[in-house]
C-alpha cells in the first residue's frame, strides 16, 4: 500500500514539476513530424521521383548511414528521412524525463524528503516510469495522428510509430538502470546517451551492409541491426513486409532492464549510486581557487564529450564529401534545396555550407548546456562561491567564458576533423576555407548565449526557456527552403544572417552585427542579475 501511496504522490509531483518540459517536449516532435512529412511530401511528389530517390539512397553506402530505404514508396522515403532522427528525439526524451525524477531527485534532496513520509522504496523508480509511459502514449497518438492525417498508410505509419515509441521507453527504462548505477544526474544522462549513440552506429552498420535487391530500389537490413532498439523499428519493415513481430524485443527489454533496476535500487543507499563517488583529494588544487578553474573544472567532461562528437560529425562531413555530391547531383529536388541552403551552385561548396551549418546549431546547444548549468549551480552552491571575495558578475562571466572557448575550440576540431577526412578520400586540401566556415559559426552561437544569459538574469527558470526555444527556432533554417517557411520566421534565427562560407565570400559587417547583439545580451544577463535575488 505504501508503495502505491509513494507512487501516486511522486507522480503527482513529476507532473508538477515537468508542467512545462514535457508538453515542450511532446509538440516539438510531432511538430517536427509534420514539418519533416510536409516537406517530403512536397518535394517527393510524383511515383517517378520517389524511384529516383530510392535508387540513389540505395546504392549510396553514405546515405545507408542514416536510414535504409524499402522500396520507391513514400513510407519508405519518410523511414529514411525521419525515423533515425524521431527515435533519437524520443529517446532522449525519455532518457532526461527519468534521470531527472530519480537520479537528479536524490541529488537535490527531493526524493530525502517525500521518504520521510510513508512511502516504498521504489515509488519514486516506479513513478518516473509511469510517468514515461504515459507520455510515449501521448507522443504516440500525436505522432500517428500527424502521419494519417497527411495521408501516409495507417498500417505502416502505426508500425513506424509503435518502433519510436518503443525505443524511446527501453531508452527511458535503460536510463533507469544507469540511474541506479551512477553517482550524479549529469553522468546518468551522458551515460544512457551514450548507450543511445552506441545503439545509432550500431543500425548504421546493419544499414551500411544491407544487401541491395534485384531492382536496385530497396535495401535488406543486416544482422547487426537487431542488436539494437534503433534497429527493430526498421527490421519490421512497415511499409512493405509489416513484419509486427519484430517489434517484440522492445517489450521484452524494457520489462529485463526495468526489473534491473528496480533489483539494484533495493542494494544501494538513497543518495548513492553502485558505483560510489570517487574518493577525492582533501584540499582543493589551485584550478578551483578562482571561479573561471570551478567552471572549467565543472564543464570539462561535458565539453570533451561534445568535443569528440561534434569532430567526428565534421570527419564524417568530409569523408562523404564526394559520394553525397554525386548523390545530390542525382536528386534534383533535393540538390535544389541544398544549392538554395548552401547558397551556390557548386555543389561542393553548397553541401560543405549546408552541413557546417549543422555544426554550428550544435555546437550552439553545446554552449546553452554550458552557460544554462548556472541554474543548477544558483540552486545549489553558488551562496559558497560568492561569500568568498567572488562577485556575481565574476562568476556569471566564468560559465560564459568558458562556453565561448568551448565553442571556438570545438569548432576548430571540427574544421580539422572535416579537412583531414576530406583529403583521405581524395579531395583537394582547404584548410583555410573550411577553418573560416566554421568560425563564422560562433557569432551566430554568441546570439544563443546572449539571449540564455539575459533571460536568466531576469530569473533561473526562464535562462532555459530562452535558449532552446531560440534554438528550436534556428534549426527551422535548415527545413525552411524545403518547407517553404515565411521569410519573417526564419530570420529569427541568428544563422540565417551568417555568410555561408564557403559558397559565399565573407561579409564582415553581419558577423560583427551578431557578435554585437550577443555581447549585448550578455551584459543586460549581467546587469539584471547583479540586481535580482539569488534562487529567484
Amino acid at each position: 500500500m505504501s508503495q502505491l501511496v509513494g507512487t501516486r504522490l511522486l507522480l503527482g509531483l513529476a507532473l508538477r514539476l515537468d508542467r512545462v518540459r514535457l508538453p515542450i517536449w511532446l509538440g516539438s516532435i510531432s511538430g517536427m513530424m509534420a514539418l519533416q512529412v510536409a516537406g517530403i511530401v512536397a518535394m517527393y511528389p510524383s511515383e517517378e521521383e520517389m524511384a529516383s530517390y530510392a535508387a540513389v539512397t540505395a546504392s549510396s553506402a553514405a546515405a545507408r548511414m542514416f536510414g535504409a530505404i524499402d522500396g520507391p514508396t513514400l513510407g519508405s522515403v519518410l523511414m529514411v528521412e525521419m525515423w533515425a532522427i524521431q527515435s533519437v528525439l524520443a529517446s532522449l526524451m525519455g532518457i532526461f524525463l527519468v534521470v531527472r525524477h530519480t537520479r537528479l531527485s536524490e541529488q537535490e534532496g527531493r526524493l530525502e524528503l517525500v521518504g520521510s513520509t510513508p512511502v516504498g522504496r521504489h515509488a519514486s523508480l516506479v513513478a518516473a516510469l509511469v510517468l514515461a509511459l504515459g507520455a510515449y502514449l501521448v507522443l504516440g497518438a500525436l505522432l500517428l495522428g500527424v502521419m494519417v492525417g497527411m495521408g501516409v498508410p495507417a498500417a505502416g505509419s502505426a508500425l513506424m510509430v509503435a518502433g519510436i515509441v518503443g525505443s524511446g521507453m527501453v531508452f527511458a527504462a535503460a536510463a533507469a538502470v544507469v540511474a541506479q548505477v551512477t553517482a550524479s544526474a549529469r553522468i546518468a544522462s551522458g551515460g544512457a546517451v551514450m548507450l543511445l549513440g552506441a545503439a545509432f552506429v550500431v543500425r548504421a552498420i546493419g544499414d551500411v551492409r544491407g544487401q541491395l535487391d534485384a531492382a536496385g530500389m530497396a535495401i535488406r537490413i543486416d544482422w547487426p541491426s537487431w542488436l539494437g532498439p534503433l534497429g527493430w523499428g526498421q527490421l519490421a519493415y512497415p511499409f512493405s513486409e509489416q513484419r509486427a513481430w519484430a517489434l517484440l524485443p522492445y517489450p521484452l527489454v524494457v520489462s529485463l532492464l526495468v526489473a534491473v533496476a528496480i533489483t539494484l535500487s533495493a542494494r544501494r543507499d538513497v543518495g548513492q549510486g553502485m558505483l560510489g563517488h570517487r574518493h577525492r583529494p582533501t584540499r582543493a588544487g589551485r584550478l578551483l581557487s578562482s571561479p573561471l578553474g570551478l567552471a572549467v573544472r565543472l564543464h570539462r567532461g561535458q565539453v570533451l564529450g561534445w568535443g569528440v562528437g561534434i569532430a567526428l560529425l565534421g570527419s564524417f562531413i568530409g569523408s562523404f564529401a564526394g559520394e553525397l555530391g554525386v548523390l545530390l547531383e542525382e536528386n534534383p529536388a533535393l540538390m535544389e534545396v541544398v544549392a538554395a541552403m548552401g547558397g551556390s551552385d557548386v555543389m561542393e561548396d553548397a553541401y560543405y555550407a549546408y552541413m557546417i551549418g549543422f555544426v554550428g546549431l550544435l555546437t550552439g546547444a553545446m554552449a546553452l548546456q554550458v552557460v544554462l548549468r548556472m541554474r543548477s549551480e544558483e540552486l545549489g552552491p553558488l551562496e559558497s562561491v560568492l561569500a568568498t571575495a567572488a562577485s556575481r558578475t565574476t562568476w556569471l562571466a566564468s560559465h560564459v567564458m568558458v562556453a565561448v572557448a568551448a565553442t571556438a575550440a570545438v569548432l576548430v576540431l571540427a574544421s580539422l576533423g572535416t579537412s583531414v577526412a576530406a583529403i583521405l578520400v581524395g579531395e583537394p586540401a582547404r584548410w583555410g576555407d573550411l577553418l573560416a566556415a566554421h568560425l563564422v559559426q560562433l557569432p551566430a552561437v554568441l546570439v544563443l548565449v546572449g539571449a540564455a544569459v539575459a533571460a536568466f538574469g531576469v530569473g533561473s527558470r526562464y535562462g532555459p526557456l530562452a535558449g532552446w526555444s531560440l534554438l528550436a527556432l534556428s534549426a527551422l533554417v535548415f527545413i525552411g527552403e524545403m518547407l517553404q517557411l515565411p521569410d519573417a520566421l526564419l530570420q529569427v534565427s541568428p544563422f540565417t544572417h551568417l555568410p555561408l562560407l564557403p559558397a559565399e565570400d565573407l561579409a564582415w559587417g553581419p558577423v560583427l552585427a551578431l557578435a554585437g547583439i550577443g555581447a549585448s545580451g550578455l551584459a543586460a544577463g549581467a546587469a539584471a542579475f547583479r540586481r535580482r535575488n539569488v534562487g529567484a
